[in-house]
């Protein structure tokens, strides 16, 4: 089985003296099946309060009380985990008929109405023609055409990064990072009465891959009979042993990689490198 080392290191910088700051980090690698934690470690400067929680997903955070800060803070995580080597594409599917009836029954939809529930972040516009599931097409297929569909409506481009930006902005412009990618797959799937989740984590990167030097998103979707299924469109993939989950949420606020309350004036700058290498890929070869 491929084992990862992931490091994430960022730096926030001040341009003025901060009397106290609360920062919040979601950025472990998540402890599910198929997905092995063999180590984690993490430094900060300066040393400071902290503790661990989960939030109400069940997925751990770390948060940091900082009093005096001079100029900047600085924190780098170093995690070593197993994947479970898996095909995206071994699922036992129900009729589309079946599955049709599953997803209009109003135990599923209280079931996940979260994951159903259309907001801020999936908000579409009127005049946008997105895809629209026949009542005898599958739910994996139809996925995987708005995967693709996704994919090829908006161009990548990381200089309008911004985890407040809305999908009017998106598809405007055509073009997003991974997490406007994720939100608009979100919005097209919650509109056809599908349940889909924001995912975030670390991407061990492959030929081409875009997005593995940050934190990646993706979306995870509720598939009738077979559970959840991960797709990333800003790749037009199917998720595998090559992505890394931290957490799943509603949207990109349940999966906010660093949130922060400062007392003081100034300015701040944030920084940040993800870096994934396959530690015995060798080996598996």
């Amino acid at each position: 089985m491929p084992v990862y080392q992931i490091t994430y290191h960022t730096t926030n910088e001040y341009s003025e003296f901060i009397h106290e700051a609360i920062l919040e980090f979601l950025v472990f690698p998540a402890s599910i099946p198929g997905q092995k934690i063999k180590s984690i470690h993490f430094e900060h400067q300066p040393v400071s309060q902290y503790y661990t929680s989960e939030n109400c997903f069940g997925f751990e955070f770390l948060r940091f009380r900082i009093k005096n800060l001079e100029k900047n803070f600085s924190f780098t995580l170093k995690a070593s985990v197993e994947k479970e080597e898996s095909n995206p594409f071994e699922f036992s599917f129900l009729p589309a008929e079946e599955e049709y009836k599953i997803i209009n029954t109003p135990g599923f939809q209280i079931d996940n109405y979260l994951f159903l529930n259309i907001g801020e972040h999936t908000q579409i516009p009127v005049e946008f023609d997105f895809p629209k599931k026949e009542k005898t097409e599958g739910v994996f297929q139809f996925v995987q055409q708005v995967n693709q569909f996704v994919h090829s409506e908006i161009k990548y481009d990381n200089s309008v990064d911004d985890p407040h930006r809305l999908l009017q902005s998106t598809i405007n412009e055509r073009r997003g990072v991974c997490q406007d990618y994720a939100h608009l797959m979100l919005a097209i799937l919650r509109n056809n009465k599908i349940p889909a989740r924001y995912v975030s984590g670390y991407l061990n990167p492959g030929e081409n891959a875009v997005g593995a030097s940050a934190v990646h998103a993706w979306v995870e979707v509720l598939v009738p009979g077979a559970g959840w299924i991960g797709f990333d469109p800003t790749n037009n993939l199917l998720e595998d042993h090559h992505y890394i989950k931290i957490a799943h949420g509603v949207d990109i606020n349940d999966c906010t990689t660093l949130k922060g309350v400062i007392k003081g004036r100034g300015t701040n700058q944030t920084n940040y490198h993800v870096l994934v290498e396959e530690q015995n890929k060798e080996s598996n070869q």
